[in-house]
């Protein structure tokens, strides 16, 4: 097996994903994942978690907000940001915001919108403690990207659904 030296591992990117699911009464919950665009650079047209890199406001807003005590604040943030972003779903708010919220925040951060200034615009604020830590993982391979990514998992209410159903799958 070959070795690969700790200084020839290129620098990691941070990323965050949401493994989100909800409850459907009997039997197993749904789980959500997003297909990506075939265009994309990274794992275009595969089937995945919503979630990707982290976004130099989503620490700016982790500061904003006092970190709510959480070390890993930034990641939660971004794996909040990417999952409306790419699905049309909220999760990780004290108030679960509306459907028009959810499709305008959408159409808006797919446009480069500050992810801080809709939360504000809004009057909504996050709850970071809707995520739960799930795993960790940073490859020591060299490659092109690299990504230092947290996953976390967090409940979607039962009426859960987002937009673009052709490129979401529950």
């Amino acid at each position: 097996m070959m070795t690969i030296d700790e200084d020839d591992i290129p620098p990691a990117r941070p990323a965050a994903t949401l493994v989100a699911f909800r409850d459907r009464g009997e039997g197993p919950s749904d789980i959500l994942f997003v297909e990506r665009s075939a265009a994309m650079a990274f794992a275009g047209g595969a089937v995945v978690f919503p979630g990707g890199a982290m976004d130099p406001r989503d620490e700016v807003l982790a500061e904003k907000i006092g970190h709510q005590g959480f070390d890993d604040a930034a990641w939660r943030i971004c794996a909040i940001r990417e999952t409306v972003e790419e699905s049309g779903i909220a999760l990780g708010f004290s108030e679960t915001p509306d459907a028009d919220w959810c499709r305008t925040a959408q159409k808006a951060l797919h446009a480069g919108a500050d992810f801080s200034a809709l939360i504000s615009d809004s009057g909504l604020s996050l709850d970071l403690s809707a995520l739960v830590p799930f795993a960790h993982w940073r490859p020591k391979h060299k490659e092109r990207r690299v990504f230092d990514t947290r996953f976390y998992i967090a409940r979607a209410r039962e009426d859960a659904s987002g937009d673009h159903p052709s490129r979401r799958h529950w």
